[in-house]
Formats: structure tokens, C-alpha cells, sequence
């Protein structure tokens, strides 16, 4: 670079400088006020955004608890309605049936069967029917207990009707498909050799068993051995008796009412008839005896990375004198978020 422009980008560099430096500076003839203060550094610390976390919010005034009364008509194929009038923007509706104890050698029957339900229909494959629950802004569940099989839907109420010829499509003209039940069955024993190996599962069949016996205290999925053994047959000879509208009922609760539910419920249902004669629901299991003194069962697991402890005591059955209280007492150690044993 030769030494003229050299000196030209000093001095430019140095003139920038100096304007800089000027334009950032007060004029001397402009002196400071004596009673000036910097706003930024008067300003009040902020609020501490988490004060109200130190203060226990105060519980709002108790409000009347208004429970609904429910209304319940039978069709005259037998099938009982039950509504449950509330106010709410989605209508629950669930089809639920008595269930008998599964026969003898066959543990696993009933649960099996209410699980191949949502398989699909003699009209609709398992995709189809569930395109056609989504569609309806729904999924078609399943349950099985002690007492009952059952499906729920919870639809908008104008959906009433769709959600109706749904259910019955699936209660009346199951699919029941051997390729199904063999996946299912194989679905099943791997579920059960998996529940093995939970140290939690471990003491629920195990104190259930022993409190209330083999029979009420039998696990609803069954056993390794008895599913096993369970035929596409037996599963056809369970539909037969398991599904009448004698031993069902529709329970709808939401923003509807009986004669509504009735109404709906009788073009689907009401020209529904038993596959086989009806027989008697077989005598609920009696309980183990009482036990007159604490028993502690030890479940020995080698390598197991975790111990479960499971407690458990004889309590009223549903509809007894002191069952709600018991309720009570057991959500209050356990089983809830709030629970004291969380």
C-alpha cells in the first residue's frame, strides 16, 4: 500500500473517532441537575411472581350436591334402559351384560370374548369399525369384570342414533372370526406371562386369591394353562348365552332423557331376540371364610427389582350397608393422585 493512502485511512479512522466520541458526550455548557436520578436504579424491585405459592388458598363456599335421578324403562325385548339426566356436552353411553363365572377349566372365556367384540361385525372389518366409531368423534371401548361385560361410547347427542346402530351392529352381529380369536388367544398368553414377571401384578392375584377364594378372587384374564386350552367353538357357545337382552341394559348419561333413550334405543334393539332359550344366571360364588387372623403371604421373587406390598381386608359388597364408606377409606390411602400413599 503506498504511504499517501496509508495516512488517508488514519486520518479518516480518526476523524470517525472523534465524531463518535463527540456525539455521545453533553455539551459542558448543559451541567447535570443536581437533583437527578437514574430511573433505572429508583424503580422498585419487581413482584416476586411466586408470593402466592406461600399462601394456603382458602377452600370456596360448600355448593349443594344435586345427584341426578335416573330414570329406567324395559323394551319389550327385554332390554332395560337406564338414563342418567346431566349436564353435560358429550352423551356417555356404555351396553353392559351380566356376566355368568366362566364354566369350569375355561378361566379367561368371558374377557376373551368381550375383547373380540371390537374386532369387527359381519358388515365391517376391525379398520372399518373403527373408522366408523372416530367418525362419530369416538372410540369403542371394553371392559370385563366380576360382574359384567360391557362397550361404552361417549358421542355428541346429536349422534345418538349413529352411536346406537354402532352398538347393536357390534352386539348383534359379531364377527367372532377364527383368525382373530387365535391372534387374540396369543395376545392374551403373552399379557399374562408379562403380568408374571410385575411384582405388583405378583400380589394382586395372590392376596385377591386368598382373601376371597379361588373362584371370586380369580383373575378375569385367565390362566396360562386354561387359555391355552380355550376353542373357537367354546367362544360361539359363550355368544349364545352370554348376549340376550334380558341379561343387558343401555345406560346413556348426559343431556338426555328416557323417553328419548327409549325411543332410539327401540329401532335397534327392539326386534332383538335370544340366539338360545334362556337359562337361569348361575349362583353367584360363595367367599372364602372370613379369616379369623392376619395372614402374611411371602412371594419369593429372586432378582426381582422391586418389592409390592399389597393389604387387604373383607369389605361390604356393592349395595351393602358400609360399602360407599369402605370406598371412602380406601381412596383415602390409596389409588388416587391426592391419596396419602401416592
Amino acid at each position: 500500500m503506498k504511504p499517501s493512502t496509508t495516512i488517508l485511512i488514519r486520518v479518516s479512522a480518526w476523524a470517525w473517532l472523534t465524531l463518535s466520541l463527540t456525539g455521545c458526550s453533553r455539551p459542558s455548557s448543559e451541567p447535570l441537575a443536581p437533583d437527578a436520578v437514574d430511573p433505572v436504579a429508583s424503580a422498585a424491585p419487581p413482584a416476586d411472581p411466586n408470593a402466592f405459592r406461600t399462601v394456603t388458598p382458602k377452600p370456596g363456599a360448600p355448593r349443594a350436591l344435586r345427584y341426578p335421578q335416573t330414570q329406567h324403562a324395559a323394551l319389550p325385548s327385554g332390554l332395560t334402559t337406564w338414563v342418567i339426566p346431566w349436564e353435560a356436552p358429550t352423551l356417555s353411553l356404555r351396553f353392559a351384560c351380566l356376566r355368568d363365572p366362566d364354566p369350569e377349566g375355561k378361566a379367561g372365556l368371558s374377557s376373551l370374548f368381550t375383547r373380540l367384540l371390537t374386532e369387527g361385525t359381519k358388515k365391517k372389518t376391525a379398520l372399518q369399525l373403527a373408522v366408523a366409531a372416530e367418525s362419530l368423534g369416538a372410540t369403542l371401548n371394553y371392559d370385563t369384570t366380576n360382574d359384567a361385560l360391557s362397550l361404552d361410547l361417549s358421542v355428541l347427542p346429536e349422534h345418538l342414533n349413529e352411536a346406537l346402530a354402532l352398538l347393536a351392529e357390534v352386539v348383534r352381529s359379531p364377527s367372532l372370526r377364527r383368525e382373530d380369536f387365535e391372534r387374540l388367544k396369543k395376545e392374551r398368553l403373552d399379557d399374562i406371562a408379562l403380568q408374571r414377571q410385575d411384582p405388583q401384578r405378583l400380589s394382586w392375584l395372590f392376596g385377591y386369591q386368598a382373601l376371597l377364594g379361588g373362584s371370586l378372587g380369580r383373575s378375569v384374564s385367565g390362566t396360562p394353562k386354561q387359555v391355552a386350552n380355550l376353542t373357537h367353538t367354546d367362544l360361539t357357545s359363550y355368544q349364545r348365552h352370554a348376549l340376550a337382552p334380558n341379561r343387558c341394559a343401555l345406560i346413556a348419561a348426559g343431556p338426555i332423557d328416557s323417553s328419548a333413550l327409549s325411543k332410539a334405543a327401540s329401532a335397534h334393539f327392539g326386534d332383538w331376540r335370544p340366539q338360545a332359550p334362556s337359562r337361569p344366571s348361575a349362583e353367584s360364588p360363595s367367599p372364602a371364610p372370613r379369616p379369623v387372623a392376619n395372614r402374611l403371604i411371602w412371594i419369593d421373587r429372586p432378582g426381582s427389582v422391586q418389592t409390592s406390598l399389597w393389604v387387604g381386608v373383607p369389605a361390604p359388597a356393592y349395595g351393602m350397608p358400609g360399602h360407599d364408606a369402605r370406598q371412602v377409606l380406601n381412596n383415602l390411602f390409596g389409588g388416587l393422585f391426592t391419596s396419602r400413599l401416592n
